[in-house]
């Protein structure tokens, strides 16, 4: 959809094109930032978890003996 619409908007003028094209790649760079701190966030809370798992594991084993 969002394709379509700029294809629309593409046709219209060069002013327009290139205010399309600059806020297309606006949003280009936003979803990108988003994906690369949802990626970090991820693999932080996913390591974190592990170490924690860890350290719980190290615990009981630590009582069992």
């Amino acid at each position: 959809m969002w394709t379509m619409l700029l294809e629309c908007d593409l046709s219209r003028n060069l002013v327009d094109r290139n205010k399309v094209w600059k806020i297309w790649l606006s949003l280009n760079s936003l979803v990108r930032k988003n994906i690369i701190f949802a990626l970090v966030g991820w693999v932080t809370f996913v390591s974190f978890k592990l170490m924690n798992v860890h350290v719980h594991i190290n615990s009981f084993t630590s009582i069992l003996r």
